[in-house]
């Protein structure tokens, strides 16, 4: 109800820190709840900033804000690990990057891609083999 308002944000933020303390089936319901209150482009920033926090309780009901910022959480995770996996082979291999070239490699989220670019790297010598198609 407040996700729109001047400092609703706070307040929203506020309300699931408190979740800790109820019955998970309970706080995964409420948590629905304050989700449904944010703007969209708000809500993709909260599942980035709550990527660092603890998991989301389970619960035997459908809650579709839930289950969709669960899912956004697995996919964020496994982008990062895949960006972390791609750079540590690069390292490895010793291939220098421009930081145009570590840009783009942060703000991908495609595993496909990523994927690519770990295959591309394990026999680059250069960036250029990595990235250019």
């Amino acid at each position: 109800m407040h996700g729109h308002e001047v400092g609703g944000f706070a307040v929203i933020l506020a309300a699931l820190a408190g979740l800790e303390s109820f019955d998970k089936g309970d706080s995964r319901m409420y948590i629905d709840m304050a989700l449904a209150g944010l703007s969209p482009e708000r809500l993709r920033r909260f599942q980035e900033d709550l990527m660092r926090a603890h998991p989301i309780p389970m619960a035997p009901f459908p809650t579709p804000r839930a289950d969709a910022l669960i899912d956004a959480i697995g996919q964020w995770q496994a982008a990062v690990a895949l960006q972390r996996a791609l750079l540590r082979v690069l390292g490895r291999r010793g291939v220098a990057l421009e930081p145009e070239q570590l840009e783009v490699i942060l703000e991908c989220r495609s595993h496909d891609r990523l994927e690519s670019w770990i295959d591309r790297a394990a026999t680059a010598s250069m960036a250029v083999e990595v990235f250019g198609d």
